[in-house]
């Protein structure tokens, strides 16, 4: 029996079979993810161009555990329920 958890978020599923040339969705998920970690970096880290190796090595770290923890097409958003959170920030801060 295989343990969903075990089982790679980018390697299973119905976009990881596909063939051709095109990169499938689940890979777009990721490097959307990978970018906005790369990205967040130097907001919390500050901008060195030394730096660099670590934060490409977080951001590859932070991107493999998001996909773990909350795969892609895992959840949905609701509006109503952003909107609500959103109020009770803005009322509790």
């Amino acid at each position: 029996m295989s343990d969903p958890v075990m089982s790679g978020p980018v390697a299973s599923g119905p976009a990881a079979s596909s063939s051709g040339g095109a990169p499938n969705a689940s890979m777009f998920h990721a490097l959307a993810r990978a970018a906005g970690f790369l990205i967040f970096w130097p907001v919390l880290a500050g901008y060195e161009p030394a730096d660099l190796p670590i934060a490409v090595a977080a951001a590859l770290a932070a991107t493999w555990t998001s996909l773990r923890l909350l795969p892609p097409h895992s959840s949905r958003v609701s509006p109503v329920a952003l909107v609500r959170l959103t109020l009770r920030f803005l009322w509790q801060d």
